[in-house]
């Protein structure tokens, strides 16, 4: 668990925190706030029955106190991208979207180019779980800031438009 926290710190720390000339922006511009006032649960998983437990049980709020932020990491070799995939949008679809939470999956083999720029932490499988209405709001901020202009329509059907009522 150390090691996964130190490794995931680090690449906010490093990556998504820090401006992108790529991107022309940084990557995720609250991750670094989240993560400096300690709003991040930690939790891993050693296979998908755990991680379907683990968000099945962590469905409710209640447990999470003043955190805003679930991080679930998972070893490159417990599961295969099509399959962490599939599974995610399953406990999205059936858990997570009818309590009002949402999750975000990323495979260190899977690789995700946004705008030119490999947004994958690496080395860890992550799921990341949160209110599916504050990403919402986040995203809505972050259009207006110009965030999303020179992104793939691709690119905001994967990562943004899924999961909001409207089209960015």
């Amino acid at each position: 668990m150390k090691e996964f926290i130190k490794d995931v710190s680090s690449w906010i720390h490093e990556f998504v925190s820090v401006h992108n000339k790529t991107l022309g922006h940084t990557p995720c511009p609250f991750a670094k706030q989240a993560l400096i006032d300690d709003k991040i649960m930690w939790h891993t998983a050693q296979s998908i029955d755990d991680l379907e437990k683990l968000t099945i049980w962590l469905s409710n709020r209640d447990l999470w106190g003043n955190k805003e932020v679930l991080i679930i990491g998972m070893e490159e070799h417990t599961i295969k991208p099509k399959d962490l995939y599939r599974e995610i949008e399953k406990i999205n679809r059936v858990i997570l979207m009818p309590n009002g939470l949402v999750a975000l999956e990323d495979h260190p083999t899977s690789v995700e180019i946004v705008n030119g720029a490999k947004m994958n932490q690496g080395k860890w499988i992550l799921v990341l779980i949160q209110s599916i209405d504050k990403l919402n709001r986040a995203s809505e901020i972050l259009k207006k800031q110009g965030y999303y202009d020179n992104w793939s329509q691709e690119n905001l059907a994967e990562v943004v438009n899924w999961r909001t009522e409207t089209t960015f």
